[in-house]
C-alpha cells in the first residue's frame, strides 16, 4: 500500500517536470517575482539554503513541489497558497521515506 501511495504522490510531480513547456522548473523565482505575483514553475532558494521546487500560483508554493533541504532531505507534496496540505512524503538525508499527510501545515505520519 505504502509503494502504490508513494507512485501517486510522485505521479504529477513527474508530469510537472516533463511536459516540455518552456515555463520550466528551471526559472529562478525571486523575491521581486515572488511580490508581484508570480504563476508558473520554477525554484526559490530561502536564506538558510533550503530550496523550493515546483508550482507557484499568486507568489505562493501552490500545487506540487519539493523542499530541498541543506542536509540532503527533501519534502515532496501538495501546496496550498504557500502552505502544504494533503498527502506529502518526507524523505531523510539517510534515504528513509516517511509517508503521511498534511494537517493544519504539520506533518502526520500514517
Amino acid at each position: 500500500m505504502k509503494k502504490l501511495l508513494l507512485i501517486l504522490l510522485c505521479v504529477p510531480l513527474i508530469y510537472s517536470c516533463g511536459n516540455g513547456d518552456t515555463d520550466n522548473l528551471q526559472r529562478i523565482i525571486t523575491q521581486e517575482m515572488m511580490e508581484d505575483g508570480y504563476a508558473g514553475k520554477g525554484t526559490f532558494t530561502l536564506p538558510d539554503g533550503t530550496k523550493y521546487v515546483g508550482e507557484w500560483q499568486y507568489g505562493a508554493y501552490h500545487g506540487v513541489g519539493t523542499f530541498f533541504y541543506e542536509d540532503g532531505a527533501k519534502f515532496i507534496g501538495n501546496f496550498k497558497n504557500g502552505l502544504m496540505y494533503g498527502q506529502a512524503q518526507y524523505i531523510n538525508a539517510d534515504g528513509k521515506v516517511t509517508i503521511g499527510k498534511i494537517e493544519n501545515n504539520e506533518f502526520i505520519t500514517e
